[in-house]
């Protein structure tokens, strides 16, 4: 289990220090990382745990034990405490990455959102880091992002009499 140690504490971490320099090393947040010191480097570790460790998990990755065998939740970890050293995380005070933005205004010409038809836009974590945990996360109950998927639309199916052509799809 890794572990990195800040002002003689020792903290437990998904990835140590060297891992997550390794694979950062060909991504653009390589500059940033490696722009820290060790203890900066360390301290984002930490904090990246933290966040994951507050996470619903799936019943096979409920422990940190597990989570830290799986090598897509390191990865994930890795990225997380990335974009904290870059500045690029915004995820860490919200609940969700979508935007609340309800109408939008340019000189005569405005957009006014009403439903966000975009499952995807509702993750924890932004795209990157949600390929990458989605099928370890457990469902938050508000969305479908965190492994499940999926649409559906109704109508009637095609036993129905109808005058026009209605259809019913439904898919997971």
């Amino acid at each position: 289990m890794p572990q990195v140690i800040i002002q003689g504490n020792t903290y437990s971490t998904y990835a140590s220090i060297d891992e997550a320099s390794s694979y950062l090393i060909p991504t653009s947040y390589y500059a940033a990382w490696s722009a820290l010191t060790p203890d900066e480097q360390a301290g984002r570790l930490v904090e990246s745990t933290r966040i994951l460790d507050r996470q619903r998990w799936k019943v096979a990755y409920d422990t940190f034990e597990r989570r830290v065998l799986v090598e897509g939740i390191v990865n994930g970890s890795i990225l997380i405490a990335a974009l904290l050293a870059s500045g690029e995380a915004d995820f860490v005070a919200n609940a969700t990455t979508a935007s609340s933005t309800k109408r939008l205004k340019a000189g005569s010409a405005d957009i006014e959102y009403f439903r966000d038809f975009s499952s995807a836009s509702n993750n924890r974590f932004p795209l990157e880091i949600m390929e990458i945990l989605r099928s370890y996360l457990g469902s938050t109950g508000t969305s479908s992002t965190a492994g499940v998927g999926g649409s559906f639309v109704s109508g009637v199916n095609e036993c129905s009499r109808a005058d026009q052509q209605w259809g019913y799809w439904s898919g997971i």
